[in-house]
């Protein structure tokens, strides 16, 4: 579930359906910092699987709380296929 809702975040950015500009700059640059900060593999049955929150906090030196906020917040986002992702992880 978390690996779907990082890769659904970032889908609907890019599509322009989601946006940070009007969060004050020092939360945008941090909520940034912490979206890009994860990798991700492809495991063998060909899921996008995002790095673990412990990894991500060895990097960040503090925990991704900002980012799983906001992916979590676009849950209700309606998008054709949403279903789709969720029930395959």
């Amino acid at each position: 579930m978390r690996s779907a809702l990082w890769f659904e975040a970032a889908e609907l950015a890019i599509e322009g359906k989601v946006s940070i500009s009007s969060l004050p700059l020092h939360l945008r640059e941090k909520i940034m910092e912490e979206l890009r900060t994860p990798t991700y593999i492809v495991d063998t049955i060909g899921r996008r699987v995002v790095e673990s929150k412990d990894g991500m906090k060895k990097r960040l030196k503090h925990s991704p709380d900002l980012a799983d906020a906001f992916n979590l917040s676009l849950l209700a986002v309606p998008k054709v296929g949403v279903e789709r992702i969720v029930g395959h992880l």
